[in-house]
């Protein structure tokens, strides 16, 4: 088989994968917003929503799409940066907390989360959503500095490392160059354009046959 064609197929199918995996990340975050807003609703409590300090107008479209447009709470927006724990904007133990994809993106993601803890009070007051580890967009993102996993209220984080970026990079360049490689003739054309007269001698030939 093509080595191109196998890259160009591998390359396909690695770009329907992340298409798939944002796809699937937006549907979690829908579904643990419906589940912290009834959280907040039976608690009495605001939803205090923290997303990424920087989202282009697509990300905000998907943001509202989520979040729905009729909330039975009140829902409280909040950026990464407020998880510094500088400030304490929110007081202690005073609202349900949706944190979307953002944790990835905190320099100290323990003091993150303490202070998400310290917002919500309780670890059933907590919602956690996290890009996918498996994902070249979490291994690849320029401001990414976590990867992980979460389920709910349960977060596992590590730093991401050169070696993981390198691997991912390495793979999606190797790919990307085997697909543009030249395509290698075949022996049997080689030999066919090999023996081939040059032009001034096949015209040299004709004149003498003409002769």
């Amino acid at each position: 088989m093509d080595p191109r064609i196998l890259a160009r197929g591998m390359l396909g199918a690695i770009a329907l994968h992340e298409l798939g995996s944002i796809w699937e990340r937006s549907e979690r975050r829908r579904e643990l917003m419906r589940q912290a807003e009834t959280r907040a609703q039976a608690l009495g409590r605001p939803l205090v929503v923290f997303r990424p300090d920087k989202s282009g107008p697509l990300d905000r479209a998907i943001e509202s799409w989520e979040q729905g447009i009729f909330e039975p709470v009140e829902i409280v927006q909040a950026r990464a940066a407020e998880l510094s724990g500088r400030g304490q904007r929110f007081a202690d133990d005073s609202a349900v907390v949706f944190v979307a994809c953002v944790l990835e993106y905190v320099d100290d993601a323990q003091a993150a989360l303490n202070e998400v803890l310290r917002i919500a009070g309780d670890v059933a007051n907590i919602y956690v959503v996290t890009v996918q580890p498996w994902t070249f967009y979490a291994q690849l993102h320029p401001r990414a500095k976590w990867v992980g996993l979460s389920d709910h209220n349960v977060v596992a984080l590590g730093r991401i490392t050169p070696v993981q970026r390198g691997l991912a990079a390495g793979i999606l360049v190797g790919l990307a160059g085997m697909s543009l490689w030249p395509r290698k003739k075949p022996r049997e054309e080689t030999l066919q354009e090999q023996e081939k007269p040059s032009g001034a001698l096949a015209v040299a030939e004709t004149q003498e046959r003409k002769g």
